[in-house]
């Protein structure tokens, strides 16, 4: 048979824990948070993509410079090959004969 106090026991158990809920000012102040952490999160991520972006241009240029540089390079190597030499001196000044 079930007491008085069992009923006593059984509410109190059933009885909600306020201290415990989660209010609407709780609510809010958790959605401000999350809003501000996400306002941040991506203006970190619009500084680090436009970071990135300069990183890959200035690459770009760099390795443009070094291919440059290379064939520069190459071309001056080229100039003092004793092969270019003997052209030269079959066609004066780089200029072949034209064909009328």
């Amino acid at each position: 048979m079930i007491t008085d106090n069992d009923v006593a026991k059984i509410r109190k158990a059933l009885k909600p824990d306020f201290d415990r809920m989660v209010t609407k000012s709780d609510l809010d102040q958790l959605r401000q948070d999350t809003k501000s952490d996400l306002d941040q999160l991506r203006q970190d991520t619009k500084s680090d993509l436009d970071q990135t972006e300069k990183n890959i241009k200035k690459y770009v240029h760099e390795g443009v410079d070094a291919v440059v540089d290379g064939i520069d390079n190459i071309l001056r190597d080229y100039q003092f090959d004793s092969r270019i030499q003997k052209l030269e001196k079959i066609h004066p000044g780089g200029r072949h004969h034209q064909i009328d």
